[in-house]
């Protein structure tokens, strides 16, 4: 009797251990089975499955639209710092590169600046391109928009101070500060314009001159002063007449004013365009907005290096790119004994084209502060220029 009890309890043993180790078994399939689910839903969106792509938090389980939604309020250098934290950020940061620059692009203020200069195209294949945001495109947006902030800020500077010489200190400092940021947030958007126009004129100007070179090595093209300059008038017509004409006076306006500020700082007294040739190598500079930021740096001399290792080292720049220039004279608007004018950089062809679309007589915009003089910014075309 015993032994039958006995060999009946080894054999309940040996099954709940059997039974024991199934469950721990089929616990296993599930458990496994759940994280399949768990990635293959959260990597489902995913083009690329990289080894390094998981975070390990519940961030992966976030939908891609989500993770999105979140990368695009960071900053770049947010961005930048943040795929240097792991292999999970940087690959998840990689893959959905081009969703994310292209949300950030439709929430920054500098969202004009994109229509202007589009995102580059990359091959997909043969015969399909894809428009691709990239962190790189983000960053030339925002060093462009800083530029011309900045920049925009000088020009109202200039343009308010001189009606608030016969105001107290403080009282000079409230209204001033008000009137620039007014000022300043109207410019800004005008100079996108102003630097789109040089840019692309610059960059077309550059291609037509290689082009010229080559035919002048090969002497198949005349030595005349006029053969290039006609090449870059052509060129600005090109651009300019496929501007609107609300956009072709803004511009208008805004590079009246710039010249006429850089004509006031470099020549205060009566002749103002004594030095015109500086203000012809700056407009023509293959970064010209930059050179004339740095020049209202230097000559302000107000930051914490001081002006005057500013206004060296923007003449030397300078001088390098007046050396450049010369040594493509040859071919540069025709040669050394060629001197050429400010009204050959925009204002002649604009000129020619608002005459051509009758838009003589606009209105000139006003900017009109309490307790200080209005601001006008105009041009001879103007109703009272």
């Amino acid at each position: 009797m015993s032994t039958t009890i006995t060999g009946v309890s080894r054999s309940s043993s040996v099954l709940e251990k059997r039974a024991q180790r199934l469950l721990r078994v089929a616990n296993n399939v599930v458990d496994k089975a759940k994280s399949a689910i768990l990635h293959k839903a959260s990597r489902s969106f995913r083009a690329n499955n990289d080894r390094h792509s998981c975070t390990s938090t519940y961030f992966d389980i976030l939908p891609v639209e989500l993770q999105v939604n979140i990368f695009r309020h960071c900053s770049y250098h947010d961005l930048l710092n943040l795929r240097r934290t792991s292999h999970a950020f940087r690959s998840l940061i990689d893959v959905n590169e081009s969703n994310i620059v292209r949300e950030m692009v439709e929430l920054c203020e500098f969202h004009e600046l994109s229509k202007l200069f589009p995102p580059p195209k990359r091959r997909l294949a043969p015969e399909r391109m894809q428009t691709f945001y990239s962190l790189k495109y983000i960053y030339f947006l925002r060093t462009s928009h800083m530029l011309c902030s900045e920049l925009a800020h000088h020009l109202a500077e200039r343009a308010i101070n001189p009606t608030l010489e016969t105001f107290l200190r403080r009282e000079r400092k409230e209204l001033a500060n008000t009137a620039i940021r007014t000022i300043q947030a109207s410019l800004t958007t005008q100079l996108y314009y102003a630097y789109y126009f040089i840019y692309l004129a610059h960059l077309r100007l550059d291609f037509a001159r290689a082009t010229l070179a080559l035919d002048y090595t090969s002497h198949l093209l005349p030595t005349e002063p006029s053969t290039l300059l006609t090449t870059y008038l052509h060129i600005q017509r090109e651009i300019i007449s496929t501007l609107p004409s609300s956009v072709l006076i803004t511009i208008h306006h805004c590079m009246t004013f710039l010249v006429n500020t850089m004509r006031l700082s470099l020549s205060p007294e009566h002749p103002h365009n004594h030095n015109d040739a500086l203000v012809c190598l700056l407009l023509r500079s293959h970064v010209a907005l930059k050179r004339i930021l740095e020049y209202f740096l230097a000559d302000s001399g107000t930051t914490r290096n001081g002006g005057r290792n500013l206004r060296k080292a923007f003449m030397e720049k300078m001088q390098r790119e007046k050396e450049e220039a010369e040594l493509r004279s040859p071919i540069n608007f025709g040669g050394r004994d060629y001197q050429p004018k400010v009204k050959e950089t925009w204002f002649q062809v604009a000129k020619e084209e608002m005459e051509k679309r009758r838009l003589a007589g606009h209105q000139p915009e006003l900017y009109i502060f309490k307790g200080i003089p209005s601001v006008r910014l105009g041009c001879q075309l103007c109703r009272d220029g």
